[in-house]
């Protein structure tokens, strides 16, 4: 079962690109559709950074779902230490999101089907 809705955070996902079973396209679609996730980042192969709500496990087992067998690790990470060789544009999705990890908005309700 889901833990509840926590705090906003960012969690960094890194996949074993080398597994054959693999599709990165495939998972980063399924992470994109995600309402639960307000942003991602995938400046690098086999790695993404998820601005959410939801816990580690919650990722971890959308990503089991998907990700064929293919080895994985979701953690939360603390954008506002950070370093690294990266483009302009990757550093403004991490800048953005450590200086105000507050506005990263809750996933919306699920639906009453009645």
């Amino acid at each position: 079962m889901a833990e509840p809705l926590t705090e906003p955070r960012v969690l960094l996902l890194a996949l074993d690109t080398a597994a054959p079973t693999l599709d990165v396209a495939a998972l980063a679609g399924v992470l994109a559709a995600d309402r639960r996730i307000a942003a991602w980042w995938n400046h690098l192969p086999g790695v993404f950074l998820l601005a959410t709500r939801v816990p580690p496990s919650d990722i971890a087992d959308l990503v089991r779902a998907t990700a064929g067998g293919a080895g994985f690790l979701v953690t939360e990470i603390d954008l506002a230490r950070t370093d690294g060789w990266l483009t302009d544009t990757a550093w403004h999705w991490i800048g953005r999101h450590a200086a105000a990890p507050r506005a990263i908005p809750a996933p919306p309700a699920p639906s009453d089907p009645d």
